[in-house]
């Protein structure tokens, strides 16, 4: 599968397990970063989304899905969750403390 995304280490095409990731976060920015961020990162993202606490939806390649943090199951009867960055919480200071994760990510 060729991707949309850019790798920054290596300036091409990412080549990910992923294809499509799902954030909940403080806002729609950090929610839209974390999202790619999991897409770049490829499996290393699932220990790094855990560590930070937020809430994810991953689909693999093959259509299997993972889900991380709380990400709720699909309702009986309702269609399943898609492309979903939703935003939680007050503004206050988690958009920093997501900023500081991203900083010290693996892609650094």
């Amino acid at each position: 599968m060729l991707h949309h995304l850019i790798d920054p280490r290596t300036g091409g095409p990412v080549d990910s397990p992923w294809r499509t990731a799902s954030v909940v976060a403080a806002t729609c920015v950090d929610a839209n970063t974390a999202a790619i961020a999991a897409v770049v990162m490829g499996t290393r993202a699932i220990a790094w989304l855990e560590a930070a606490r937020l809430p994810a939806r991953l689909v693999a390649v093959d259509g299997t899905v993972t889900r991380l943090n709380g990400w709720p199951e699909p309702a009986d009867g309702g269609p399943p969750t898609t492309c979903l960055r939703a935003a939680r919480g007050s503004a206050g200071q988690e958009p920093q403390r997501l900023r500081n994760r991203f900083e010290r990510s693996p892609l650094s």
